[in-house]
Parts: C-alpha cells; sequence; structure tokens
C-alpha cells in the first residue's frame, strides 16, 4: 500500500486499533481527497465593484455597468474590459449584481445580468426607488461573456455597485 493519497499527499494511517480492515484507512483517504479535489475544481468566482466615479446612464438606452478590477478573483477569471468579464471554464454560473442610481426613477427602468446572451432581466422604479439588482443562473461554456446592463427612464448616473459571479456546479 503506497504511504500517501496521490494529489493532497494525504497519509494513510497504520491504526493498530482497529485494524485497518481490507483497505478501510486507504479507502477513507481517498475518498477525502477526491472530494478536496471536486470542491477545490468547482471554487471558480469574482467580485467587483463599480468604477470609483459616478457612471453617467442616459435616458431609453440600455448602459452595460463599466468595473473596476475585481476585488476578489478566483479561479482566475482574468481583468474585466471594462464592462464584460469572461467565463474561464465550463459550467453553471450564478451571477448577481446591485447598485444604486443618484435619482429615482418616476418611470419602469430595469437591471438585467446577460450571460453569454441571454438576458435575466428584474425591473425597478417607483415614486422614491434608486435601489436596483438582477440575477441570472446559467450553464455557461469557456469563453462565454457575463455583464450587467441598466435601463432608466430618467437620467441618472450609477452612484455605486456590486458584481459577484460564481460557478455553482459543473
Amino acid at each position: 500500500m503506497p504511504g500517501t493519497t496521490s494529489v493532497y499527499g494525504f497519509p494513510y494511517l497504520e491504526l493498530e486499533d482497529p485494524p485497518d480492515i481490507a483497505g478501510a484507512t486507504q479507502a477513507l483517504a481517498q475518498a477525502v481527497e477526491d472530494e478536496v479535489v471536486r470542491l477545490d475544481s468547482a471554487t471558480i468566482g469574482f467580485e467587483a465593484a463599480s468604477e470609483v466615479s459616478p457612471q453617467s446612464v442616459a435616458v431609453t438606452t440600455i448602459v452595460a455597468v463599466r468595473w473596476q478590477a475585481a476585488t476578489s478573483n478566483v479561479g482566475p477569471f482574468g481583468k474585466p474590459n471594462a464592462t464584460e468579464w469572461t467565463v474561464p471554464s465550463n459550467g453553471v454560473y450564478s451571477t448577481t449584481v446591485q447598485g444604486l442610481v443618484t435619482s429615482a426613477q418616476p418611470g419602469r427602468a430595469f437591471a438585467q445580468v446577460v450571460m453569454a446572451g441571454r438576458e435575466f432581466r428584474t425591473p425597478f422604479g417607483g415614486s422614491a426607488e434608486s435601489g436596483w439588482s438582477a440575477t441570472g443562473i446559467r450553464r455557461l461554456t469557456a469563453g462565454a461573456v457575463i455583464r450587467a446592463e441598466l435601463y432608466v427612464t430618467t437620467g441618472t448616473a450609477v452612484s455605486g455597485a456590486a458584481i459577484a459571479v460564481y460557478r455553482i456546479g459543473p
């Protein structure tokens, strides 16, 4: 029997009490390693904040939100190209974006997450509503693009926003 598991080097414990009956200790160490490998391969994600200065949003035009570099980047997702993030590997991804605009939207406005061309739209707007958010979950292939967009009925600016994208499944 080898002394350690193949990837992480977990030791196979040779226990006197109880004895290693039919390789149970080795099987347990291998099962633990297999689960760690599975979890490591699933850990892909990033978080980012909107640019420091307020971003203007024109009236009745869909505008992509601009982002700074990632505040947390596990995976790697690489660098943004101002408004888009590229998925590094195949899998099911969850994206959530939320933020504030500087003036309330009296008409029907919306925020949306766009994942490989599919829009996940959430309306907002009301006499005093300036907060917005949108969420999407979709199976994506490596190289797919994710972005967040806003549509407003009254000229405004994004005063702050955050986006989080995580691979949640293979």
